[in-house]
């Protein structure tokens, strides 16, 4: 349910970490402990497989996602309401995936303009 610059966003952030800039993903991306679309580690990623079992698909992950942006379906919201707005109400699908990338990826700044330029590349690949 979210526009096309949101999803460009959040792709943006899941070609970084996991596809390398492409499309093509890998869960278990330069062998690091992070798992999935996003990498989740930690608590966070033995919540998803939890919920989902220990090989969570796309759509799994993706309502995971969604999960942790809203704090629903007993996830705890992972960012606050106003970075949510950041996020979801963003004007560009670079704007997006530096929202999602600062507050709820938390990666490291010089991390965050590549995922502007692959917002834009996924955005002009499936919104144009």
């Amino acid at each position: 349910g979210w526009s096309d610059t949101v999803c460009a966003g959040i792709m943006g952030n899941i070609m970084a970490e996991c596809a390398g800039g492409s499309f093509y993903f890998d869960w278990d991306a330069n062998g690091s402990s992070g798992y999935g679309m996003i990498q989740w580690l930690n608590g966070r990623r033995d919540l998803l497989f939890f919920k989902y079992g220990s090989t969570p698909g796309i759509e799994d992950q993706l309502n995971y996602i969604r999960d942790e942006l809203y704090g629903i379906n007993d996830v705890r919201a992972q960012v606050t309401d106003s970075q949510l707005d950041a996020i979801i109400n963003a004007e560009s699908p670079e704007d997006c995936a530096f929202a999602f990338a600062t507050y709820f990826e938390r990666c490291a700044s010089e991390y965050r303009s590549m995922r502007r330029g692959y917002a834009r590349t996924a955005y002009e690949y499936f919104a144009s």
